[in-house]
């Protein structure tokens, strides 16, 4: 443009010195288009916070210029045809702006694309009824609402899955059979069209026994309260009521360690703790209904040995606290034993189960794990020194 000037200058100058009437001259600079084609990939809806967009380059672009929600937000890019978010975009609608440019300074209008983030799934509340009969189907319904709509709910019973609830407009149904009585925890969760996941409150759901409400059954806690490492102990439950039992197993801390034996409707079982400290133990009867009854814990300390054998030093595992469906780093540093072996590994439990190795770094031990659902666990770990001495 500044040349254009000049030269229009340069012919007006001319024309007076020479008297002579020349020709205007005219240029017409060549206009730089748009982008088009601006889309973002997975589309207009989508829960990923860092979305692409794509975009057809102009004829003569050599490079670009991008802005979110206002056009005085721009950022250079360079001779691209697509831009992936750096940083997480909030939950909501949005707007991606992209203009062209080339090698002469021209710059073309904005092209744009509207788009909707959305990271909240819908809102499940608690599944209904609250109360089932032992072996009699109960059909669970609940109705997710908000801003996202359930696309497809699952039910859940103490915190596994029992399959896909039916969808009736906006009510999700199961009906599910409780093979015992007792209470349980029955919850729902629900994802939207976005694949945002809520699990959904939590409900208690208090199982009836369908037997006679005179018949009765009782699991008291086993004896003896005391042990010793390494020497076997016999314990022994006597369940009770107007039921006979008909079998019972022994769990130690959580986990089954086999089933008793039987005499005049008392039931034992030998057991040897490797290492001392105190575990919770308890029997688990069925009676001759054949229903299952857990039997009252019992706190049982277990001595140590006096032999030369050292154990390491196994402290609490840290955190105390997790969030469901987040992954979180617990950790544990155990002592070595009085004769100086140090822990070559440790185990992760959680209520009983073994998830998996700990890996060491300098001394301290740790894990990654999930806890699926809220609630509380009984977490704990099991470390062996270079003996092969264990302790809990």
């Amino acid at each position: 443009m500044t040349n254009l000037f000049i030269r229009k200058a340069a012919s007006v100058l001319v024309a007076f010195a020479t008297l002579i009437t020349l020709a205007p001259q005219t240029v017409f600079a060549s206009a730089l288009g748009a982008p088009t084609n601006v889309e973002i990939v997975g589309g207009q809806y989508t829960n990923d916070t860092t979305p692409t967009f794509t975009w057809d380059r102009p004829s003569g672009a050599t490079w670009f210029e991008y802005a979110f929600d206002s056009v005085t937000n721009d950022y250079s890019l360079g001779n691209v045809d697509s831009y992936t978010a750096t940083s997480a975009l909030s939950h909501g609608w949005h707007t991606f702006y992209v203009w062209a440019h080339d090698n002469d300074g021209n710059q073309s209008a904005y092209a744009s694309v509207v788009f909707e983030i959305d990271t909240l799934g819908p809102t499940v509340p608690e599944v209904s009824p609250s109360t089932a009969t032992e072996g009699e189907a109960v059909t669970f319904s609940v109705y997710p609402y908000g801003e996202s709509a359930a696309t497809s709910c699952v039910l859940y019973v103490d915190g596994s899955s029992v399959g896909a609830m039916s969808k009736n407009g906006s009510t999700f149904t199961k009906s599910y059979t409780f093979t015992w009585d007792g209470t349980y925890t029955v919850y729902a969760r629900c994802t939207d069209g976005d694949g945002n996941v809520t699990s959904g409150a939590s409900r208690t759901v208090t199982v009836n026994d369908n037997d006679n409400e005179d018949e009765t059954f009782t699991v008291p806690a086993v004896s003896p309260s005391t042990a010793t490492e390494d020497e076997a102990v016999t314990f022994e439950v006597t369940p009770y009521g107007t039921l006979d039992a008909e079998s019972c197993n022994l769990y130690v801390s959580g986990s089954n360690v086999g089933t008793m034996s039987e005499s005049s409707g008392t039931f034992s079982k030998s057991y040897t703790f490797a290492n001392d400290g105190t575990y919770t133990v308890y029997a688990y009867c069925e009676d001759e209904n054949g229903d299952w009854t857990w039997g009252t814990s019992r706190n049982v300390s277990v001595e140590a040995c006096d032999d030369t054998d050292e154990y390491p030093t196994v402290p609490e595992v840290s955190p105390s606290s997790a969030t469901e469906d987040e992954e979180v780093t617990i950790s544990v540093e155990p002592e070595e034993d009085e004769n100086g072996e140090e822990v070559l590994w440790c185990d992760l439990y959680v209520n009983g189960s073994n998830v998996g190795d700990m890996d060491e770094d300098d001394g301290e031990f740790t894990i990654d794990y999930t806890f699926p659902n809220s609630g509380s666990y009984t977490v704990y770990a099991t470390c062996t020194d270079e003996d092969y001495a264990t302790t809990q």
